[in-house]
């Protein structure tokens, strides 16, 4: 289960980087979808 969230939660600050100057807001919306 670490093992998991730690790659889940690397994916999700690259992520949160690349939206961010994309439009983080509208990038968090989907995902939560």
């Amino acid at each position: 289960i670490r093992a998991l969230a730690g790659k889940g939660l690397k994916i999700s600050s690259l992520k949160d980087v690349t939206p961010v100057p994309h439009g983080g807001v509208r990038a968090r919306k989907p995902r939560r979808v």
